[in-house]
Parts: C-alpha cells; structure tokens; sequence
C-alpha cells in the first residue's frame, strides 16, 4: 500500500514540475492532508480525546464551548479560521464571574443587559468611578502566586481611555496599564515583593479586550481599575469626576507564563490537555518507513520554558521524526534512532510567539532538510539512518513531559516521499 502510495506521489510530482499540476494540487497527493482550517472537522483515521470541555473563539467572533472529546476549531475576533487549538492542562482558579456584589476601591458596580458579552450573553457588570481621589476598581481576591501565574480579565471600553490590570495592592504589585484607543500597553511593572515577567492583550469581538498580566507577588486581591493616564505607577490614587466607568468580564488565574483559552468557574474549574494520535492501521496504511516529507502551517501561541512540539511520529522516546520549538530557539527538525540525534536542524533566527510559520521536513536516508517559510534551515544532512515508527502524535511530545503547542495547527501533511527542496521551498513560500 506505502509503495502504491509512493510511486502515485512520485508521477504527480513530475507532472508538477513538467507544468501538469500547480504547487497548490500537490497537496491533493498526499495520503494523510489534514486541513483543519478549512474542513474544520476530525479525519476519521485521528484519536482525539480531551477528559473535559473546553472553549474556542466561533466564526461570528464569540467564545463557544466544546463538549468533552470535541476538538475545538478556533477563530480570531474577525472570523479567521485559524485552525486545530491545542492546548496543555490549565485550571481556573478563580470564580470567573463578575457580580455587582464583588470589593471595589473607589467605584460602584451595576448590571448592563444592553452588551454583548465575549460568549454572546448578556449580564455585563459595569465599574463606575465614584468623585473622589481613589482607585477606580472592581476587585476579586486571590491568594497570592509564589510562583508564575497568569492573570487575564476581558474588559470593554466604556467612556475612559486607560485601564488597568493589578495583582496586589498599592504598595505590593505586578501592574500593566492599557490604552483602549490605540490599543497598546502604556505601562508595566511591580512595586516591592511584586515581579513582573510580562503582559499582553488578544482582541475580541463586540470592543472586547482581553488583557493579561504574568508574574508573582505576595498580594491577594486581583484588581481591574480605571488609570488616570498612560504611565500611571501601578494603583496610583487619583480624582475622577463620578462619571467615568468599563466594563470587565471573565476572570482567571492560571498557573504558567502565557494565557490559555478562557476557563468558565464558579469556583476553580480545570480544562484537560488536548491529545491527538494516528496509530495501528490507520497510521501504517500510509506511512512509508523509507522516506517522506511532512508539511506544517501552524502557530506557537507562546513558547514556555522548555519546549513546544508541533508532531512527532515515533515508536518510543528513542525512535523518532519530530518538529518542535524549543525555548533556546534551537531544533526545528530532529531524527533519533536508538537514542541517537541522527539529524538536528536549528531554525536560523529566533522564534516569535503568535506568528504562523510553513515548514516542510523532507527524510530519507543520508538526505534530510528542512525548509521554513521559504528558506532552508541550516544544511542538508547526507548521514542519516531513519529509524522505524508506529505513531503520529499531533501537538504534543507523547511522553510524560507532553510539552505542547498551545497553539493552532491549519494543515499538517504528509507525503510517502522525499519531495525536492525545491519544492520543499515552494510550499513553505
């Protein structure tokens, strides 16, 4: 079957480059072409499974929910199809919801029905600022993070240009400051026992934001408030009028250096880790152990602190074809027989988060390259021995340590054939 598979591959490819099939129609060649931008459905030859439910942004911009085992194919705020969203474990652990009865610091809470929320229902808490000199928030406690926690809040633009996102209080914080009208972050930092690693925004539909901030601080109350200006240090007091006010939605806190996909709680509620694998017959009928050439399109959302694997087709932890991101910017393309590195090819420059990238990985024997975005990564390597595997695992290192993507994957395909680097190159342009 691998063979037929095989030669197929090889008459198209000369029809290619002889002008009989464009550069696109080669994909039509490939056995296993999984293109979940655009089908947005599971191939019937993928396990899927996911032990919860878990959220993804619709093609009308709003978030949804996937029912357990359900893959989820995500979208931006503006209805891309941005593909397949694969994630690792994260728990909630907070209340998400907003309620007029939450703490505050110099504001008054009430209930708007006329918005539209990320999700499409109604039920907005809108934050008002009393007149007076004070902080202008809506707080939710939250016991403070020894270690890396993300902390993320979806807020609206009411009648006032800056927001801000706080873990801790005046004297003891990680901090950032939002400016709605350019749609920028003005300001970061920590005061005293506070240290601020990083922060960031997604867009949503409807004038929503996302913001969220990363870092640790011996402060317990996560707090959204109202900023004089762009460079206002931390939670400043200052002297509103009483008729400036946001609107905020959906809290979490999360352990880890980058936000996840939105976790609805009540009190702490955990999405389960996205696994995807291709084994037995599904995966023999058409691997071809000799050679081949996997194609990727796909984005990082974030890189942790170690690794970040976009497949990896093994038979154990020694015996491997494999694409990942590491966090030192190494290895695009491995190959590992035995336990030993048969090929390591290193991305040329540095990774960036949230980019989409096109690679293709072409192996045979004494012959592997890959090419990203058009341009060779490093050197062919001509001393190679491939080693035999059963396995395509999708979005994750299938071992204990699973380092996922925590991204999105818009097609993943696969030919029984060692494609030229010519056309390796024409496929990732």
């Amino acid at each position: 079957m691998a063979r037929n598979l095989r030669v197929g591959v090889q008459r198209g490819l000369r029809q290619s480059i002889g002008g009989g099939l464009g550069t696109g129609d080669i994909f039509t060649l490939s056995p296993a072409s999984f293109d979940f931008s655009r089908t947005k459905t599971k191939d019937s030859r993928i396990t899927f499974t996911r032990a919860s439910s878990g959220t993804f942004v619709g093609a009308d911009g709003l978030i949804k929910s996937a029912a357990t085992n359900t893959p989820r194919f995500d979208h931006s705020a503006t209805g891309e199809s941005l593909g397949l969203l694969m994630e690792e474990a994260r728990t909630n652990l907070l209340n998400s919801n907003y309620t007029t009865s939450l703490g505050t610091g110099g504001a008054s809470l009430s209930e708007v029905t006329s918005i539209t929320n990320p999700d499409g229902t109604t039920g907005t808490v809108k934050v008002t600022a009393i007149a007076n000199n004070s902080r202008h928030e809506v707080q939710k406690t939250s016991s403070a993070p020894s270690t890396n926690h993300t902390h993320s809040v979806f807020v609206k633009k009411g009648n006032h240009r800056y927001v801000g996102l706080s873990q801790g209080g005046a004297s003891n914080n990680i901090h950032m400051i939002f400016d709605f009208d350019t749609k920028t972050i003005t300001d970061t930092g920590s005061k005293n026992s506070g240290t601020y690693v990083s922060s960031g925004f997604e867009e949503y539909a409807n004038g929503w934001f996302r913001l969220h901030l990363v870092g640790t601080t011996t402060g317990t109350v996560l707090r959204a408030f109202m900023a004089e200006d762009d460079q206002q240090d931390g939670l400043v007091d200052w002297a509103a009028t009483g008729n400036e006010f946001f609107y905020v939605w959906g809290a979490q806190k999360e352990a880890g250096t980058f936000p996840t996909s939105f976790i609805s709680s009540t009190s702490t509620a955990t999405r389960a880790a996205d696994i995807v694998d291709i084994t037995g017959t599904n995966f023999s009928s058409f691997y071809n152990q000799s050679a081949g050439t996997v194609f990727a399109e796909y984005k990082h959302a974030y890189i942790d602190t170690t690794s970040s694997n976009l497949y990896v087709f093994n038979a154990d932890a020694d015996n491997r074809i494999l694409s990942l991101a590491r966090s030192d910017r190494q290895y695009l393309g491995l190959v590992e027989k035995a336990g030993v590195h048969e090929a390591e090819i290193s991305k040329n420059t540095g990774w960036v988060n949230n980019q989409h990238y096109k690679t293709a990985f072409g192996v045979a024997n004494n012959n592997v390259a890959m090419f990203l975005d058009g341009a060779q990564q490093g050197s062919t390597d001509t001393s190679v021995t491939l080693p035999t595997v059963n396995t395509l695992t999708i979005g994750r290192k299938p071992d204990s340590n699973n380092r996922f993507i925590n991204g999105h994957i818009k097609r993943l395909s696969y030919f029984p054939t060692r494609l030229p680097d010519a056309t390796l190159q024409s496929i990732t342009s």
